[in-house]
């Protein structure tokens, strides 16, 4: 047990505290206290546990939904596929044009680069598709699950499967004491993990430069010298 007023450790059976001479009806008092705090915990966990498994019956279609939306998201990587797999066609067609003239051997290299494009990224684009056709289907799906339960304990964006078991393990672990805490905690993790993926992108950019710096100082470098002999 521990005091109300000073904290400290009281022995068992003591009437008073020790160290600020507080009785044991406030020892009592911050017990009963706890006991409370840890029954409305696992209030909360058991709550959670039923989410869990209701929505873990759809636990694909999220899994689905969350690679489709980062996928999407990525606009940087959906614009790089489609523009391989327009300039794959570009040279595959010109090339195609060329062999139709009698100089046939400068039309091959053409045609083996567009193919070449359209191959390395056909994978990419496919998947692409897939997702923007269907990313409404699993939404929907989602959103008609998430309206038959009843009084559900979470925001629909919060019912992903993971998400769920994240915030059980928030109060198990006792990073935090209730529903509300471990939603902010859980939106605390998330952004870090933002800032230390865009710090990534950061590091990584400048590195690059930092590279294709050394390599053109090299070549000039190299250059200036072939120049003097």
């Amino acid at each position: 047990m521990f005091c109300k007023n000073c904290g400290k450790e009281i022995a068992d059976g003591a009437k008073f505290c020790a160290s600020c001479g507080t009785s044991v009806n406030g020892i009592v008092e911050v017990k009963a206290s706890g006991e409370v705090a840890q029954k409305n915990a696992s209030g909360v966990i058991q709550e959670l546990a039923n989410c869990l498994d209701y929505f873990s019956q759809i636990k694909e279609t999220y899994n689905l939904f969350s690679i489709g939306t980062n996928l999407l998201n990525n606009r940087e990587f959906c614009s790089m596929v489609k523009l391989s797999i327009g300039l794959g066609t570009f040279f595959t067609i010109l090339g195609v044009l060329i062999s139709i003239l009698p100089i046939l051997f400068i039309g091959i290299p053409f045609m083996l680069l567009g193919i070449l494009c359209i191959l390395l990224n056909l994978k990419n684009f496919k998947t692409i598709r897939f997702y923007k056709k269907n990313l409404e289907k699993f939404n929907n799906t989602i959103c008609e699950h998430y309206n038959k339960f009843e009084n559900c304990p979470l925001a629909i964006e919060y019912t992903d499967p993971v998400i769920i078991e994240q915030l059980i393990s928030f109060i198990n672990v006792r990073r935090a004491d209730n529903l509300k805490e471990a939603l902010n905690l859980y939106e605390d993790e998330c952004y870090k993990a933002q800032v230390r993926s865009e710090l990534k992108a950061v590091k990584a950019t400048a590195r690059d430069a930092s590279i294709a710096a050394s390599s053109a100082a090299v070549s000039a470098r190299q250059a200036e010298i072939n120049t003097r002999y």
